[in-house]
């Protein structure tokens, strides 16, 4: 290789230059730099920032617990204030109780009213005196116009005198299921001795012959010119012949 003509200039000695202030060296301490004690870098070095702070997670179950304790602070503070509201104070005064003596006073006796008595037709028949048992409630069946007592009897009371009219029926009001209707009869007659002879004759006729087949022995009642068999005593029947037959 031929170097003859190959120029090379002198090599010029260099300053060295010192570092600027604003650089840092990342392998090495800074030398104009003031530093600080376990900091190997300025002041102007940015390091890695630090994590955030952990948030304290508050317990469910001390939530609930702190809301059950505030509803019932408030529900006894509302039942104080009831128990106060309603409290008697000593201080109020007795009511003072004042007892009047009355003087008693006799009771009035309701005036008896006055009602007028019903209208009697004398010339009544036992067909009229029917009308007023049915207006009486009771009810009839079979019903019969102008019998004989000795027909009515299956021929056991003979009755020597004769009915001006008569009526006779059946009644099952007092039956409670399947059972056989009372039979009754109605005889009027001319006048109060006829009927009155009538009842004395069927009343000898019961105490010598007994009962009536399938009838029995029939109650007598007798009023006015009305001769009532086979009716109970002390019934509708006998309130009605006492207020009709006259």
């Amino acid at each position: 290789m031929n170097n003859e003509h190959t120029q090379h200039h002198p090599v010029e000695p260099t300053t060295p230059v010192p570092p600027s202030g604003n650089l840092y060296n990342p392998y090495g301490p800074h030398t104009d730099t003031p530093t600080t004690p376990g900091m190997p870098y300025g002041y102007d070095f940015i390091g890695i920032p630090p994590p955030p702070p952990k948030r304290h997670r508050v317990s469910l179950g001390l939530l609930v617990v702190s809301l059950i304790i505030a509803v019932l602070l408030f529900l006894s503070a509302g039942l104080f204030y009831l128990a106060h509201s309603f409290a008697v104070s000593p201080e109020m005064p007795t009511p003072i109780v004042r007892f009047i003596s009355a003087t008693p006073t006799a009771p009035t006796t309701p005036q008896a009213t006055a009602h007028p008595s019903p209208t009697v037709d004398p010339n009544y028949t036992a067909t009229d005196i029917m009308i007023h048992f049915e207006q009486a409630g009771v009810k009839h069946t079979f019903v019969q116009n102008n019998v004989t007592i000795w027909s009515w009897s299956s021929d056991t009371y003979y009755v020597s005198v004769r009915a001006k009219s008569s009526v006779t029926w059946a009644d099952d009001s007092g039956c409670t299921g399947y059972c056989s209707p009372q039979d009754m009869g109605l005889w009027v007659y001319v006048d109060n001795n006829t009927a009155q002879s009538a009842y004395m004759q069927v009343g000898t006729d019961e105490e010598a012959k007994g009962s009536i087949p399938m009838i029995g022995l029939p109650p007598l009642y007798i009023h006015g010119r009305c001769l009532l068999l086979g009716a109970p005593q002390h019934s509708v029947y006998e309130q009605v012949v006492q207020q009709y037959c006259v």
